[in-house]
């Protein structure tokens, strides 16, 4: 296992995301502000159609039924075709040179996009349904499904390992412009091929996704908790009024709504500037994109170094640097081999 596969793009990820966190939280909220969108247009569809059924009544109330859920299917698909942009948008950060086109990218991949999605819902259809059947069987037979339980741990046991293997699809998709079943062979290779360190930044990955979702999951605690006061106050005083539910009730349920929705693009903003950024990394690593940087091993003492090192103390090699130490060696051992010059002749005595 390689374990410079992983650390690498880890190291390279932190440093992005302390640099540029805030730029791409913004172009990705702005994404999910579209997607966005198009979910609340499709349940403001099913609610029309629901109320269409309560006042129209007969057949063209449940025909204008059929036609909003119809048209709320469209806008789901719609919506999570938006959110193809949100690989685009990472890929720009990291120094792509293109604009996103929100709009443009959902035409330009709506067709691999929706096989992907047929696919994928036929692929889960087939192994997980199967555990739901038999947990429906034994609760007709014995009325008391006591193996449900192992029947979920079965379901998760068989989607895991999925999810693992094709968690590179999109990106293949989005920004290798590969078809959806190309796509799903290559994430499968990608990850076959790194197997044990894929494994590795799953581990890294899902802790941190754990540690990003804390505050955001205490803060929704505490807001589900205060509009279910905010619900129970309005039911009591609706009793003592004689019954009719007062405005208060249905205040608290509009806040609560009014505060899920921004919330919501709020976190899932930072969960995918964290977090899609660093599968980003590492599959642009995998997939060869990303050179490692291949860390230069230590050189071996030179034999004049070493020769340098062992000097005494009186000569002046001791505290010149490795290369002086070497260009020097040679000069001293000259001077010590150097012989003294004889002395001159005695003058002659004058005669």
């Amino acid at each position: 296992m390689d374990m410079e596969r992983v650390s690498q793009p880890l190291e390279g990820w932190f440093g992005f995301i302390r640099a540029g966190f805030v730029a791409l939280f913004k172009k990705l909220f702005r994404v999910n502000l579209y997607a966005m969108a198009a979910m609340v247009l499709a349940v403001l569809a099913i609610l029309a159609g629901a109320a269409a059924v309560y006042f129209v009544g007969g057949m063209p109330g449940w025909a204008l039924l059929a036609i909003s859920i119809l048209a709320a299917i469209i806008l789901v698909v719609v919506s999570r075709l938006f959110g193809l942009a949100l690989y685009k948008v990472v890929d720009e950060e990291h120094g792509a040179k293109q604009k996103v086109d929100i709009i443009g990218v959902a035409k330009q991949k709506a067709v691999p996009a929706i096989i992907y999605g047929i696919i994928m819902l036929v692929i889960y259809a087939i192994v997980l349904i199967p555990f739901g059947l038999v947990g429906l069987g034994l609760t007709a037979v014995t009325a008391v499904n006591v193996l449900s339980p192992f029947l979920q741990l079965g379901a998760w046991l068989v989607s895991i390992p999925l999810g693992f293997f094709l968690q590179f699809t999109l990106f293949e998709l989005v920004l290798a412009d590969k078809g959806a079943v190309e796509s799903i062979r290559g994430s499968f290779g990608l990850v076959k091929r790194n197997f044990w360190e894929t494994v590795v930044f799953s581990i890294v990955r899902a802790a941190t996704g754990w540690v990003v979702s804390v505050p955001f999951v205490f803060v929704l605690v505490v807001a589900i908790f205060g509009a279910v006061i905010i619900g129970v106050a309005g039911g009591i005083a609706g009793a003592m009024a004689g019954g009719a539910w007062p405005l208060l009730g249905t205040g608290g349920i509009a806040l609560m709504v009014l505060f899920l929705i921004p919330f919501s693009l709020v976190c899932n903003s930072t969960d995918e500037a964290v977090l899609l950024s660093m599968s980003y990394r590492y599959w642009k690593t995998i997939r060869g994109d990303i050179k490692l940087e291949k860390k230069a091993a230590k050189p071996a003492a030179a034999p004049s170094e070493a020769r340098a090192i062992m000097a005494t103390p009186e000569s002046p090699v001791m505290v010149a640097p490795a290369a002086g130490a070497m260009a020097m060696v040679p000069e001293a051992k000259k001077a010590q081999t150097k012989k003294p010059a004889p002395k001159r002749a005695a003058n002659k005595k004058s005669s």
